[in-house]
């Protein structure tokens, strides 16, 4: 072969080689060998540095480093040997990527930065874009995003110029990850589609394309799209398993769990954890192993498991240790590599006196790790004060040492041990928020202090130089904060009466001492709070059997106390026998009978005893309205008050004592037999809050059977079988009455599951609109408002509906209702509202004239909405139901028409059309009149709409979940011990 021939060849091979250096490395690291070689042979120069130059990047790629970086060097000098700028540059960009996979940042933007000097020079806009690219993916790993966003967009602009495709897909995905930190959502996703339609066409990046489809569920997890991020996450693992690309698979793995998590399916995110931990651990994946146990931690605990809870904790402490010392490992192998860079002989004397400090460096390290394990194993404070205080010492100049502990209730810091020399200083403390305090800056700030003249170099941190609250005066010291989970538990502090006592190298000890130190006190608290867990727990236990068995034994006494007085036909044994067993039961110093005379128009207080002290009686009429007793029979209700001066008005204007003492805690239940109001029994207290409901059933338990011994007693004065005959036949009204009203009640309940049937599963209204929530509260067992769903092509219709009445009737409409729009909208494909509802008014109109009844209004109010899924188009119209949309500049609120639907007016109606153009994020709401209509609140008024609107204004950019927990808590607080007065009904619907 001739020679021209020759160098063509190798020329081609290594042409070869460099094409195949990311796709893959293996095979272009023994072509680049080859290439080498027969450069060499031939000695041409040229060949050998092109094939250098590929061995460089491949030994990145497959993580050796050390290989890379010398392949790299030499390419280097024979490129400048060579004039070959170009080349050169390339070299440059290779070893800031060494630097960058060793997580040496530093110098991975050195020469990143003189990549792209040296590209400008040359005019290589390509390699301006490559190098910015390189510098981009620095600063967002970094956290600088706002920087790296400004880079990469520059690089785009070179490449999108140039029409470079290859840079420009990992300048795409590189955005993708920058707009992710900046949780600009709809940005992340443009930039990665484009990078995945790019890398369609070029079919290149096949492992970019994986981290794409992995940055695009990320990104719909954080907007709350559970399905479109499964659907990615599981794009990304079917790629890398075909790829084999096992560290993306554990990665992906663990973001699947921690969305099955969020979503609340602890099953399913458990069961992605454990894959991801199995799967870490079979690749020695250090990083993925301590991710994921770390969220099995967290959830552990969540669950009550504190045992499996803590085994994963301390997996995640070790795996992060590792991580640890392997991010120090490759931080030394990078302080190797740099010093290769060094040429002269002066140079390489430094570079002994600096691998004799790594060696040192080495040896510290490994007493560290093995001093960490020791720390870490024990679970007293105590044990970890005297651990770390003796590893200190081996390693520093630690005169002065301590560890403070946050005291949250009281807002110190408090050192239970302060070392100091041969003197032991105990309890010392200090306000966490004194600003001239260094150890409380370091807590506030979670910064390291670092002084070597006190002072000269004190005022870099606080303004007033403060006397120390114990100890004598230091000239150097280190304060770092106790770093766990990204909270504060304290900080650590050495000290030593020299200056310049400290190194950034005994910084660094500290660190690491503090790290070990943080997880030791933190598996400390973890194990503390097992035990108290624990206790709390049995003690919890034990409480529960003291009451069933209080509550056993009171349901006993209760009914020997039933048999006793019903079978009492003496009104004097009869109060005696009741006094004697109330007592038994609660707090009752006061207690009475009180005896209603209609025909007399009065109340006789004939039973009444204050502290074993008997009353006269005494009589009140009926018209004093500000009395208790005549309250309660008024009303044939039970008076609940638990402080006298504050409840009062519930009942009264006034406090009125008929006689003795004011109390403080009362409770009235009326005598009742059928409808008949015998009088009222009470019990009374001088202690604030004696009372709990509990108190009020064992009361209204006693009324019936003191009501019944009454009944009995008065009858048995007249005549004994009169008494006889009442008595069976209130027992057979009675069987009869609870008869009758189990069988309406079952039938009502069996068709509260008919209507439910009726309704759309929230499963399916979740399918189609997946970012949504129903708040369905029926006031009854069934309802009058209805909740209606379907979608067909790409439209879905969705109503908030109320009929007329509640209860059955008002469930039998909504049956009515919701058929007849099964048959318009459903079965006709109707999806413009308006006219869905002017045929709904038709067919239900059609029906009602069939009724016999003229005066009847039986009808519905609606809200309907026809959504375009792909355009986001909104369709509404409404009778007497408006529409709100809730979005970032306020709520913007569409009217409906003041119709029904049927009705008294059969008339032709024509309901106004909306068309509205929803933004990402918008929540549509639809609701039925029950919220606005409840009473409650502290003066018991209409909740009303002006409030639903400032309510829905304030949880509006809550996930919806929490939206509808918070409009539900808002309900309850409103309501209290109000009736619920209507049907409730509220659908929310996230764009």
């Amino acid at each position: 072969m001739a020679p021209d021939e020759q160098l063509e060849k190798i020329d081609t091979l290594n042409s070869q080689a460099w094409k195949l250096n990311r796709h893959d490395p293996q095979k272009a690291i023994l072509l680049g060998l080859e290439v080498k070689e027969k450069s060499e042979l031939v000695g041409y120069k040229n060949g050998v540095a092109q094939a250098l130059k590929t061995l460089g990047a491949c030994y990145t790629w497959v993580s050796r480093n050390q290989e890379a970086l010398s392949s790299s060097l030499a390419a280097l000098t024979l490129m400048k040997e060579l004039g070959d700028s170009g080349n050169e540059a390339q070299v440059l960009y290779n070893i800031g990527s060494n630097f960058f996979f060793l997580g040496d940042y530093e110098n991975s933007l050195r020469y990143y930065q003189k990549s792209l000097v040296l590209n400008e020079e040359i005019g290589n806009r390509i390699g301006v874009a490559d190098s910015l690219n390189g510098l981009g993916s620095v600063y967002y790993t970094i956290g600088e995003n706002e920087r790296a966003l400004e880079i990469l967009e520059r690089s785009r602009r070179i490449c999108e110029e140039e029409k470079e495709t290859h840079v420009l897909i990992k300048v795409l995905d590189g955005l993708g990850e920058t707009y992710l930190n900046l949780e600009q959502y709809p940005r992340a996703l443009e930039n990665y589609f484009v990078c995945l339609d790019m890398i369609r066409e070029t079919g290149v990046e096949p492992h970019t394309q994986a981290f794409a489809f992995d940055g695009i569920g990320n990104t719909y997890s954080g907007m709350d799209v559970p399905e479109k991020a499964l659907e990615y996450y599981n794009r990304s693992l079917e790629l890398s398993e075909r790829l084999g690309f096992k560290v993306g698979m554990a990665g992906t793995y663990t973001n699947i769990g921690k969305l099955f998590r969020k979503a609340g399916d602890v099953t399913a995110a458990m069961d992605y954890l454990l894959h991801s931990l199995a799967l870490a651990r079979e690749i020695d994946s250090k990083e993925w192993i301590y991710k994921s146990s770390e969220v099995l931690a967290s959830m552990y605990e969540e669950q009550g498991n504190l045992q499996l809870a803590l085994d994963s904790f301390k997996i995640y402490q070790q795996a992060r240790e590792e991580v640890r010392n392997e991010k120090a490992s490759q931080r030394s192998k990078s302080i190797e590599l740099q010093h290769q860079m060094v040429q002269t002989e002066s140079e390489r004397a430094l570079l002994a006196a600096k691998n004799k400090e790594l060696q040192s460096y080495f040896d510290d390290l490994t007493l560290l790790s093995e001093i960490g394990q020791s720390i870490i194993s024990n679970l007293s404070v105590e044990a970890i004060l005297d651990t770390v205080h003796a590893s200190v010492n081996t390693l520093m100049d630690a005169s002065g040492f301590g560890i403070g502990l946050y005291l949250e209730k009281e807002k110190k810091i408090h050192f239970p041990l302060y070392i100091e020399g041969e003197t032991k200083l105990r309890n010392v403390r200090f306000d966490a928020f004194d600003t001239n305090r260094l150890g409380a800056w370091c807590f506030q700030n979670k910064k390291e202090v670092f002084i070597n003249d006190i002072y000269t170099e004190i005022t870099n941190y606080v303004k007033v130089f403060l006397q120390p609250v114990a100890g004598r005066v230091v000239e150097s010291l280190i304060y770092l904060p106790l770093l766990v989970k990204g909270g504060v538990l304290g900080v650590i502090t050495v000290q030593s009466f020299k200056k310049n006592a400290y190194t950034n190298y005994h910084l660094d000890i500290l660190r690491n001492l503090a790290v070990y130190a943080a997880i030791a006190l933190e598996n400390a608290r973890l194990y503390e709070n097992m035990e108290v867990t624990v206790e709390e727990r049995t003690h919890e236990v034990v409480k529960q059997k003291e009451e069933i068995e209080r509550s056993y034994e009171n349901t006993r006494l209760l009914s020997e106390i039933g048999q006793d007085l019903t079978s009492t036909l003496s009104f004097e044994l009869l109060f005696t026998k009741l006094h004697e067993n109330v007592n038994q039961l609660m707090d009752a110093p006061v207690f009475g009978v009180r005896i209603y005379h209609p025909e007399k128009h009065c109340v006789e207080y004939k039973f009444e005893i204050e502290n074993e002290v008997r009353y006269a009686p005494e009589f009140v009429s009926m018209d004093d309205q500000d009395n208790y007793s005549v309250w309660c029979i008024s009303h044939r209700k039970a008076i609940f008050i638990n402080d006298n001066l504050n409840e009062y008005h519930k009942y009264t204007n006034e406090i009125k004592v008929v006689s003795g003492e004011m109390t403080h805690s009362l409770i009235f239940y009326p005598l009742l037999v059928g409808d008949r109001v015998l009088g009222a029994i009470s019990v009374q207290s001088f202690q604030k809050n004696a009372y709990v409901p509990y108190h009020l059933d064992i009361l209204k338990t006693l009324a019936s059977y003191t009501a019944i011994a009454l009944e009995n007693a008065a009858l048995y004065e007249n005549l004994e079988e009169k008494i006889q005959e009442r008595t069976s036949e209130v027992m057979k009204q009675k069987e009869i009455i609870e008869e009758k009203n189990k069988n309406i009640t079952d039938s009502i309940r069996y068709a509260k599951k008919i209507q439910q049937a009726l309704l759309p599963s929230e499963k399916d209204v979740l399918k189609s609109l997946p970012r949504s929530f129903i708040y369905y509260k029926p006031k009854d067992i069934v309802s009058g408002d209805f909740y209606w769903h379907t979608q067909f092509d790409e439209y879905a219709i969705f109503a908030a509906a109320d009929c007329t009445g509640h209860g059955v009737p008002g469930a039998f409409m909504s049956a009515i209702c919701n058929d007849l729009m099964n048959q318009v909208i459903r079965d006709e494909h109707i999806i413009m509202p308006a006219e869905a509802l002017r045929l709904l008014d038709i067919k239900l109109g059609m029906l009602l004239k069939k009724s016999t009844d003229k005066s009847a209004n039986d009808g519905m109010d609606i809200a309907l909405c026809s959504l375009n899924l792909k355009t986001n188009k909104l369709l509404y119209a409404g009778a007497h139901r408006p529409l709100l949309v809730a979005r970032a500049t306020g709520i913007i609120e569409f009217k409906p028409n003041k119709l029904s639907i049927g009705g008294y007016d059969m008339g032709d109606k024509h309901f106004t059309h909306h068309e509205i153009d929803l933004e990402y994020n918008d929540i549509v709401y639809l609701f039925t009149d029950g919220f606005t209509d409840q009473f409650g609140g502290p003066k018991g008024k209409k909740f009303k709409f002006k409030q639903l609107k400032q309510l829905l204004l304030s949880v509006h950019d809550k996930p919806m979940p929490e939206q509808r927990r918070l409009i539900d808590a808002s309900f309850r607080d409103w309501k209290q011990n109000q009736e619920q007065v209507d049907d409730i009904l509220l659908m929310g619907v996230k764009i």
